[in-house]
């Protein structure tokens, strides 16, 4: 279990997915906020306490996989993926403004 100063920086991080993803539906208009922000603390401990991940070195054989089955909370995974390095933040935001249009 991490120390007390890890669990802090934990739910800071999470806190701040939180604000990226709902800015991520309001320029969308669309999507399912309960989906991704019920799975952004689990997916929060996930991506930067539990899984072996090396944004440097993306093909890492003894990387963590994540497998993403509820797919209403795919901004959580975004949010995630971007701030861990693993999807440049260009790609979500054209994302966004693609959704935007709609």
């Amino acid at each position: 279990m991490p120390d007390q100063s890890a669990l802090n920086e934990l739910e800071q991080t999470a806190r701040t997915r939180r604000g990226e993803i709902r800015k991520m539906l309001n320029l969308a208009r669309s999507g399912h906020t309960g989906g991704s922000l019920s799975a952004i603390d689990l997916m929060t401990a996930l991506f930067f306490h539990k899984m072996r991940h090396d944004p440097g070195n993306p093909q890492w054989v003894e990387r963590d996989r994540f497998v993403l089955s509820k797919g209403h909370a795919a901004p959580a995974l975004y949010a995630c993926l971007t701030h861990a390095g693993l999807t440049p933040a260009h790609l979500v935001e054209a994302a966004e403004r693609v959704m935007q249009r709609k």
